[in-house]
């Protein structure tokens, strides 16, 4: 990555601290600093923390940076002491200056009082005086050029003159000089006195509180220097000076004698920042309070040159030049803010060579910095750990997030011929059995979906169907609705299927159809009967048998009338397809004492379809005799000849006979038609 090259800071010259600026009139800007060919953008800000703005003569879109510009100020503009110029580099966003405060009065003409600084006061003491000068300029001039004090309003004309060092002299100093020293000289500080440093002069022994016999003598607790004499008498320290340090007077003899004292704050504090308040604004520009002291430092003596021992002191606020600067507010933060939007990944690979697939992306919300392509609202691609960073969704949810899949290689696949493998035609499951039927097949769109459905070609395992001798012509079935039988429908093309028949499916004979769809169709609609939709079917060459609970009609045929039976009887049936055993109530005895001989029982009983029965067998429970035949000691016989005739749920007639009879201790031979 290539990194641009560092731009000189702007800073800005004109207007410079308490300029007034008229309204109506042209104003110099001028800057230093930025990309020599680049722009800058001027925005006018009211106080430290005001709303950038253009307009009010301003331009609105960059300028180049030629470092100058005539700002005619709108006439309108509204008058006020706090107001800033801020300038931002177009090629490095960071890059920013902000003027000193300044003033916009209001359109009064092209000329003002323009005053000068105040000259030194006349007398250090007793009442001086000092002037300026005070002239009349033109401010539409670009070097406000002086003009005749007529054309300016003299009743806004600034003092030229003023009193100054009010207060009094000592009328006792020594030589007569009303000014060279305070008045009362008599301080007094505690402690002894030490030798002053070798570049001071010594201090005299007398004890005259003359000028001339004050000089830098250390302070108590090597605290630096003051200006004072030493009392023969006691060996304390006296100060020289009187009037309070901050009107002039500090150091007055000393100063008269040449020396100037080390305090460590004299002609040496500075404002030293100490603290800072937390911004307001985490970026774009906020403020803050900073605390500073006014610090001086001294050398104690234990070296030639200050640095080698200085110590910092803190000095009284009057030591330093100027007001205290916490007193003002400070820009900080003034980075650009981040913007604020959805970014997204590369798209993945598809899924899918063909068919249909889908492709997926990342999407996450990103803060941006101002000076990078990205705008608010935009969703934007990048993979520059340093242009973006990770946000919460939600400082993005103003805004629409964009999607993180699509479709892709919606071209068709190649579509082999479908064709059924298994269950193979004749082949028999059993409805609501444990195993599962295995569907396979091969052949179909490879991306694509499945569906079987089923058509009934004959009722109960009895009756065979007609198959063509060239298979079976699917136009002509009645194909029952998706997801019947249980089949499988809409599932993805691998291949197989498990298939588990439910209990309830009707027993017959079913021919299998199966059809493959994209892969984004549903599978067909539920009343499709020709696979509408599909791109390839495959109808099984055969049907194969699904065996479900039928119903039979067991007719019993007593051969003589003596026949009387009031029993429970066993049927057990053999067919084409398996075994299966039903009981149920028999009760003959009612029909044969009427001389009903040779009427028929009919009685239903419910199996396993076995499909045409081939043996039938009967079994009786212990007989139950009828009442009035025990009373009279007969013992009827258990059941003589007889006859079954069983009917099937296609009305197909089996009849089997039973010519010896049966009874409860002996069953009944199992019988061919």
């Amino acid at each position: 990555t290539q990194c641009a090259a560092v731009e000189p800071r702007l800073a800005v010259i004109r207007p410079g601290a308490a300029a007034v600026l008229v309204a109506g009139y042209v104003a110099r800007v001028t800057w230093s600093g930025g990309s020599a060919s680049g722009s800058v953008q001027l925005y006018l800000r009211i106080g430290d923390n005001g709303p950038l703005t253009t307009g009010l003569g301003l331009p609105t879109d960059p300028i180049p940076n030629t470092g100058i510009f005539n700002w005619i100020i709108a006439i309108g503009t509204a008058p006020g002491s706090d107001y800033r110029l801020v300038l931002h580099s177009t090629t490095d966003r960071t890059n920013i200056a902000v003027s000193a405060a300044f003033r916009i009065a209001p359109s009064l003409g092209p000329f003002t009082w323009r005053a000068e600084p105040w000259d030194p006061c006349s007398a250090p003491c007793g009442g001086g005086s000092r002037t300026r000068v005070v002239t009349c300029v033109n401010i539409t001039a670009d070097d406000a050029s002086p003009a005749n004090d007529s054309f300016c309003n003299p009743v806004t004309k600034p003092p030229t003159s003023e009193i100054c060092s009010p207060w009094d002299c000592q009328v006792d100093c020594p030589g007569g000089d009303p000014i060279s020293c305070p008045r009362n000289a008599s301080n007094l500080l505690t402690g002894p006195a030490f030798p002053p440093p070798s570049s001071f002069p010594s201090p005299p022994s007398s004890t005259s509180s003359s000028c001339s016999s004050c000089s830098c003598l250390r302070r108590p607790g090597a605290l630096g220097f003051v200006c004072g004499l030493v009392s023969l008498l006691t060996g304390e320290v006296r100060s020289c000076d009187q009037a309070p340090e901050a009107i002039g007077a500090y150091q007055e003899c000393c100063r008269r004698n040449g020396v100037v004292c080390d305090d460590g704050c004299t002609d040496k504090a500075q404002w030293v920042e100490v603290g800072r308040s937390a911004c307001s604004r985490q970026c774009g520009g906020g403020i803050q309070n900073r605390t500073f002291q006014c610090m001086g430092s001294y050398n104690p003596g234990c070296g030639s040159a200050d640095e080698q021992c200085a110590q910092n002191i803190t000095c009284p606020d009057y030591k330093c030049q100027g007001p205290d600067p916490g007193l003002l507010l400070y820009d900080c933060n003034l980075q650009p803010c981040p913007v604020y939007s959805w970014a997204t990944g590369e798209w993945g690979a598809c899924d899918r060579p063909c068919g249909g697939g889908s492709q997926n992306r990342s999407t996450m919300c990103s803060s941006g910095l101002i000076n990078n392509t990205a705008t608010s609202g935009s969703s934007n691609s990048s993979s520059s750990a340093a242009a973006w960073a990770a946000a919460p969704d939600s400082y993005c949810a103003s805004m629409p997030r964009p999607i993180s899949q699509r479709l892709c290689n919606p071209q068709p696949c190649p579509d082999p011929l479908l064709w059924l493998l298994t269950p193979e035609p004749g082949a028999v499951v059993r409805a609501g059995g444990a195993a599962v039927v295995n569907i396979t097949w091969v052949g179909g769109n490879p991306y694509g979906v499945v569906t079987v459905k089923a058509a009934l070609v004959a009722r109960g395992l009895a009756a065979l169907p007609v198959v063509m001798h060239n298979g079976i012509e699917g136009s002509s079935l009645q194909w029952l609705p998706v997801g019947s039988l249980g089949l499988p429908y809409a599932i993805s093309n691998v291949g197989w299927a498990a298939w588990n028949v439910p209990a309830e499916v009707e027993s017959g004979w079913y021919v299998l159809q199966l059809a493959s769809f994209s892969g984004f169709a549903s599978g067909g609609s539920t009343n499709d009967s020709s696979g509408g939709g599909a791109t390839s079917m495959a109808i099984a060459a055969g049907p194969i048998a699904v065996q479900g609970t039928v119903s039979y009609v067991a007719i019993f045929l007593p051969w003589s009338s003596s026949a009387l039976l009031n029993s429970t009887f066993q049927l057990s049936l053999r067919g084409t397809y398996g075994t299966a055993t039903a009981s149920a109530p028999l009760d003959l005895s009612l029909a044969l004492r009427q001389g009903m001989a040779r009427n028929a029982k009919a009685v239903t009983i419910t199996c396993i379809d076995v499909g045409a029965p081939l043996e039938v067998g009967v079994e009786l429970t212990p007989l139950t005799y009828p009442a009035a035949h025990v009373a009279a000691n007969l013992t009827p016989p258990a059941l003589p000849a007889f006859s079954v005739v069983l009917l099937n749920s296609s009305w197909s007639r089996f009849e089997a006979g039973f010519p010896h009879g049966v009874s409860a201790a002996v069953s009944g031979p199992v019988v061919s038609p």
